[in-house]
């Protein structure tokens, strides 16, 4: 792996653990599948380069923030149907750049997620 400054590499990693959080805890619930690119692959290798300790950690604290989000956006767990497929994906840091600051995505084929505003 390319030299990356430590923050980069705690947050290619703590992205991993949230994008594996969400895959476990919904896969029993709908069909979900992951988007294996460059991003996904970088995030994999940021995770694996800590200890077990530190991975646990990760997705103890990943898995906290996808209890709150699973909360906050049932369309994440409950599908249309059996066509209604849920993607993870981890964008490219320089998605950022166009104004979408978001880097795991979380995406239904059918349905839109993220409209209700929130006080």
């Amino acid at each position: 792996m390319a030299k990356i400054a430590t923050q980069t590499i705690n947050g290619k990693a703590f992205e991993y653990a949230l994008l594996l959080e969400f895959y476990e805890k919904l896969k029993l619930l709908t069909k979900v599948s992951i988007v294996d690119n460059a991003s996904y692959k970088t995030a994999i290798s940021c995770f694996e380069s800590f200890g077990e300790k530190e991975r646990s950690q990760y997705r103890l604290n990943a898995s906290f923030s996808v209890n709150f989000l699973l909360d906050l956006e049932p369309r994440l767990s409950n599908g249309i149907n059996e066509e209604d497929i849920l993607e993870l994906e981890i964008v490219a840091d320089k998605a950022g750049q166009s104004g979408d600051v978001r880097d795991v995505l979380a995406i239904r084929s059918l349905q839109k997620m993220g409209d209700r505003d929130f006080c």
